[in-house]
């Protein structure tokens, strides 16, 4: 009797099983490579791959995961909307975004009424790469262009009632298109709209028909690698292990005015490398956190170009080598001989001894220091100054700073000068004639050298401000200012200063 029973057991799970299984394919079977392919085409200007997709229905929260997916630029096979199978592979090294896994995270009663709320969105194993134009902008976005705003698609209003729609391009946007419908009405998902999420705005400069909103609660990257190549400067920025959180998203197409925000926090290793003809080390090594707020689209036209604010942390243990202003002003020190003052020991060089914080806002490639950063190096502090900024389009820059010396730096820099004096001034050297020797130069006991810098970041036009003016002008006039100097009579100061 016992057996029976089992055997009945078994029977009933094994046909719940396929009975799971049927249903599943009828009711998801539609989510196949082919069809996330044909959707993202015939939306973005983009050629787009996608291995597998994987659907699992048991829990609280369905999810969706595809594996595999590419996005390179447009090409025939897009164009003509070839299936997968009939492609050639993507030729390697043009995609400009690979993610080894897309996890989407959903309710279940929404994927089987083909209808998709995002609660969650994963990308793991995401690696981008794209080049930084002259303008600002980089390649990737070229992608995500939309292709035709009047097509329309069946989506959900903020009731729940199903009405006729124009759908984002918006790269959170998914939703079947008004081809797919006509091909078959098993081949449209309906979009829900959070309840007062879309008001009517439809008046609005700058929606351009985009008539879809998306609240999502989250959206991570994990395991991602970010490679930017500058034109202007020829050179390569990477964000290695690279960890991001979008929250708080809030994102309305047709009121981007009132809806077009979020937060987000990341962690990266920073790495910046010259360009090849200037060799092989790197500019900067450095671990990098932060947290800020973004607004993701031009309110003005709806286009994907994000701006935003950010706290961002450079970790104890970074790496800081020659970028070409850092060589400049390296140059500039070695170059002051004035009154037994000589700058050649200090280093602007090496590893950053203590975490370095400031706030950097960015807007179409140009990022401005909206709080001072200090940079803690084994012989001086380096600071660059609230208000400078940097272009990485066009590669245009304009900084001030300070350089401090550490104490140790500062006594030596002394002794030298006390050497100096007594050689020029005999008995009349002092502590006191010292200080005035230094004393346009000190501050709280240290060593602190101005500087100025402006231009092509490759070729900068660097200074360092003196008491006097730049050093560079200075320079120039100092045989001049010394021959009046003569002409008042003020042979102290010439023995001072002269060479």
């Amino acid at each position: 009797m016992k057996r029976k029973l089992l055997i009945t057991a078994i029977g009933l799970l094994i046909l719940a099983a396929g009975v799971f299984f049927v249903g599943k394919q009828l009711l998801v079977g539609y989510l196949t490579p082919d069809f996330l392919v044909k959707q993202m085409e015939s939306r973005w200007n983009c050629r787009a791959d996608v291995a597998s997709v994987e659907v699992n229905l048991l829990g609280a929260a369905a999810t969706v995961e595809l594996k595999g997916v590419a996005l390179a630029p447009r090409d025939h096979f897009a164009d003509d909307g070839i299936a997968l199978a009939d492609r050639i592979a993507i030729p390697e090294g043009t995609a400009e975004m690979v993610s080894d896994s897309v996890l989407l995270e959903i309710l279940p009663a929404e994927l089987i009424k083909r209808q998709l709320n995002i609660r969650r969105l994963i990308l793991d194993g995401l690696t981008i790469s794209t080049t930084i134009n002259r303008e600002g902008g980089a390649s990737i976005q070229k992608l995500f262009e939309h292709r035709n705003s009047s097509d329309p698609l069946l989506s959900a209003g903020a009731n729940g009632q199903e009405s006729k729609r124009t759908m984002s391009s918006t790269p959170l946007a998914i939703a079947g298109t008004a081809d797919a419908a006509a091909e078959s009405s098993e081949e449209t998902i309906t979009v829900i709209v959070p309840p007062g999420a879309v008001k009517d705005v439809s008046n609005d400069s700058g929606t351009k028909g985009m008539d879809f909103a998306t609240m999502a609660d989250r959206i991570e990257v994990k395991n991602g690698q970010l490679n930017f190549h500058v034109e202007a400067s020829g050179a390569d920025i990477r964000l290695e292990a690279f960890q991001l959180a979008l929250t708080e998203i809030d994102v309305d197409p047709r009121d981007l005015e009132t809806h077009n925000r979020t937060s987000f926090s990341y962690g990266a290793d920073l790495i910046v490398q010259p360009p090849a003809e200037k060799g092989t080390e790197a500019y900067l090594r450095a671990h990098i956190t932060g947290e800020g707020r973004a607004t993701p689209f031009l309110p003005e036209t709806g286009d994907l170009d994000p701006s935003w604010t950010t706290d961002l942390t450079i970790h104890e243990g970074a790496q800081i080598n020659t970028f070409p202003l850092i060589d400049k002003l390296q140059k500039l020190l070695k170059g002051v001989d004035t009154a037994g003052v000589t700058l050649d020991d200090i280093n602007i060089r090496g590893t950053l001894l203590a975490d370095a914080t400031t706030q950097i806002g960015q807007f179409q490639g140009k990022y401005l220091f909206k709080k001072p950063l200090e940079l803690a190096l084994p012989d001086t502090v380096l600071m660059i100054q609230e208000g400078s900024w940097l272009h990485t389009g066009t590669n245009q820059h304009k900084m001030g700073g300070l350089m401090v010396a550490s104490e140790t730096l500062t006594k030596k820099i002394e002794e030298k000068v006390d050497v100096y004096l007594e050689k020029k001034a005999g008995n009349f050297a002092s502590e006191n004639l010292r200080n005035v020797v230094l004393s346009p130069v000190m501050r709280e006991g240290h060593l602190a050298i101005e500087f100025s810098s402006k231009g092509d970041l490759a070729d900068p036009k660097a200074d360092i401000v003196t008491p006097f003016g730049n050093l560079s002008e200075v320079l120039d006039t100092g045989k001049d200012t010394l021959k009046s100097l003569e002409k008042v009579g003020k042979s102290l100061l010439k023995n001072l200063f002269g060479n």
